[in-house]
């Protein structure tokens, strides 16, 4: 979430301050909400448009899917771009 928020905030400032090619791993993993996070993250890095973030999403999660995650005392909610 934090690589997200900084990301999000200024690509300029942090996408050349990190080796970000360890995001692709969270891809394998089980939890939607992690890997709608790192999609989104990718996205900013290699500045996709929006049809290649959706097809990516479509790809990565589970069909139907209601992506929310909870932070502290903040809920989030994906925007699937559908």
């Amino acid at each position: 979430m934090t690589c997200f928020r900084l990301l999000h905030f200024s690509r300029s400032a942090f996408a050349n301050l990190w080796d970000w090619s360890p995001i692709y791993n969270l891809l394998s993993y089980n939890d939607d909400a992690l890997k709608y996070l790192a999609i989104r993250c990718l996205a900013i890095i290699l500045d996709i448009r929006d049809d290649q973030i959706g097809s990516a999403l479509k790809a990565h999660l589970s069909p139907g899917m209601d992506v929310s995650w909870i932070t502290g005392s903040q809920k989030y909610h994906a925007d699937l771009l559908t």
